[in-house]
């Protein structure tokens, strides 16, 4: 038999992030979230679901690397994504979507998360089916080159929760911004 679970909204952002412009430096997207000390527990799973707008010029075309870390931007990264090429063609205002999941499995000084997940860049603009820009977030590092691992974490000391995005070149209409962002637990 199963235990009996519930899911729980820890947070949800209310109000567009700071748009993410002109920068190839890895920039948080959506206020950062405390998780308290002690609080992440064997089995214990986080969501985090994103969802926003992102824009791109021809002349830099650049590419777009989404992560999630546990303590703030510097901090140790649990999920991130390959390199997304954006369109060829110029687009404005097209969506974007995050979608991960992170598992305690141990608890600790050195504790050890497993997560995943997938992201999603959408030119609007088009029906080409090229222009869809799949990936998946592979645990601690590039899916498509590392696979997936766990991450040892410290569960004993309040860590700050981030979703963060690098663009590959810096450019005035290169943007991007959350819209929204919701962190769920599964207990």
């Amino acid at each position: 038999m199963g235990s009996q679970n519930w899911v729980e909204t820890l947070d949800s952002i209310v109000a567009d992030g700071t748009q993410v412009s002109n920068t190839a430096v890895e920039t948080i997207v959506s206020p950062d979230f405390n998780i308290p000390a002690y609080y992440m527990v064997p089995g214990r799973t986080l969501t985090i679901w994103a969802f926003g707008l992102v824009s791109n010029v021809v002349t830099a075309q650049p590419t777009i690397t989404f992560k999630v870390r546990w303590g703030g931007v510097s901090g140790t990264v649990l999920l991130a994504s390959g390199a997304q090429s954006t369109s060829s063609s110029q687009f404005t205002n097209a969506l974007w979507m995050l979608d991960a999941r992170i598992v305690c499995r141990t608890a600790g000084a050195s504790g050890l998360f497993m997560s995943g997940g997938q992201c999603a860049v959408f030119n609007v603009d088009s029906t080409v089916a090229a222009n869809l820009k799949a990936a998946l977030l592979g645990s601690a590092g590039n899916p498509g080159v590392s696979g997936n691992t766990t991450v040892t974490v410290d569960t004993t000391s309040a860590k700050l929760l981030s979703v963060s995005v690098t663009f590959s070149a810096a450019s005035a209409n290169t943007n991007l911004t959350c819209q929204q962002r919701i962190i769920q637990v599964i207990n």
